[in-house]
């Protein structure tokens, strides 16, 4: 991913982008327990990866994943990503934590064939909010500043089409610890207290 500097005309809209995102009020309705809005990897039901169909297990699409970003499967977890109930798609993650943020791999099986629709580094947030038929992928990840990177799917792939620098202006404590929470993919005791004197 490609570090940009960020925009002045799109400041306000990326600060109301990251304080909805990051908020952890709303989620996607990626299965029939999410209410509209956003979903983040807190939101799945996690499967260890013993449980990854064999099918997966022996694809090349995991293997290169794997070779990539250097991976191993921790867990991986089922969703519906456009609310049909005609795909089937995974999100898989990496057992490690650098400081540029966990490993994940998009698939979706169609036609009884798995694709990638995304495979990247960083915090994954699906939003819905621009009302197309498949959530926006928003990804948080870190180059010494921390950088988000705006996808939309097209033609059955992630495709990069925003990014932007989050000024240092809005880096407080509980943004840091909201992101540190959806990379380690478990709640925090100080996270929680950030929701708490946000709501």
């Amino acid at each position: 991913m490609k570090k940009t500097n960020s925009h002045k005309s799109n400041f306000c809209k990326l600060v109301f982008a990251v304080g909805l995102a990051l908020a952890g009020c709303t989620t996607f309705a990626l299965t029939s327990k999410h209410a509209s809005g956003e979903a983040t990897v807190l939101d799945f039901d996690w499967k260890p990866a013993s449980e990854l169909p064999d099918e997966i297990q022996n694809s090349r699409i995991l293997s290169r994943w794997k070779k990539d970003f250097a991976a191993d499967v921790r867990g991986w977890a089922e969703f519906d990503l456009d609310g049909d109930s005609r795909t089937r798609d995974v999100i898989i993650d990496d057992f490690d934590f650098p400081s540029g943020g966990r490993a994940f791999l998009l698939l979706s099986k169609r036609r009884e064939v798995w694709h990638e629709l995304a495979a990247f580094r960083g915090a994954p947030i699906f939003s819905e909010r621009d009302g197309g038929k498949h959530p926006e992928l928003q990804i948080y990840w870190r180059a010494g500043d921390i950088i988000l990177t705006r996808l939309k799917l097209k033609e059955n792939k992630y495709k990069y089409f925003d990014e932007y620098t989050i000024p240092r202006i809005i880096h407080d404590e509980c943004f840091y610890r909201k992101w540190q929470t959806l990379n380690r993919m478990r709640p925090s005791t100080p996270y929680n207290k950030c929701l708490e004197v946000r709501q």
